[in-house]
Order: C-alpha cells, then sequence, then structure tokens
C-alpha cells in the first residue's frame, strides 16, 4: 500500500526521493509521481529528471516571417530579423 508521500519521495512508505531537476517541474514540493518516482515536467522541459531542455523554436512560436525564435533555457525570444522596421 502506497501513502501520499510529499517533500518530493515516492514509493513505499515514501523512502524514495525524487531525482528531479526540481526547478523544471510542475512542483518545487512534490516533483515526482508519488507511486514509481516519474518527474512530472513542465512544459518547457523533458528527459527522465526533467534535465533537457525543450527547442520550442523547432515550432513555429513567433508568429511572424520577420522575426526569429531564440531558443533559452526553460522558454525562447523572439526578435525582429535584421532591417525590419515594423513591429515583429
Amino acid at each position: 500500500m502506497f501513502s501520499e508521500c510529499s517533500d518530493n519521495t515516492y514509493g513505499s512508505k515514501c523512502f524514495n526521493t525524487c531525482a528531479c531537476v526540481k526547478e523544471h517541474t510542475l512542483s518545487h514540493t512534490q516533483s515526482c509521481d508519488t507511486i514509481n518516482g516519474t518527474c512530472k515536467c513542465t512544459g518547457n522541459w523533458t528527459g527522465n529528471t526533467c534535465q533537457i531542455d525543450v527547442d520550442e523554436c523547432q515550432e513555429d512560436v513567433c508568429k511572424d516571417q520577420n522575426a526569429v525564435c531564440v531558443n533559452t533555457d526553460g522558454s525562447f525570444a523572439c526578435y525582429c530579423k535584421k532591417g525590419c522596421k515594423r513591429r515583429c
């Protein structure tokens, strides 16, 4: 029987510690599944421990042909292409 774990623990009697990168998970206080320890990553991170940055620029996130996407850790930014005079 499993109890409801907290403080980034999981498993029977909550003896196991979550191995997730807490800053990249949905909750800093319970970053993994309380039964099997699977990390609960935000949409910006992936990997077994939420250690891999998702490159949002692979999708059409800027929505403007005069903008260029720059991937950043855990996010992205859209910038106007050089020479563009209007708002992107």
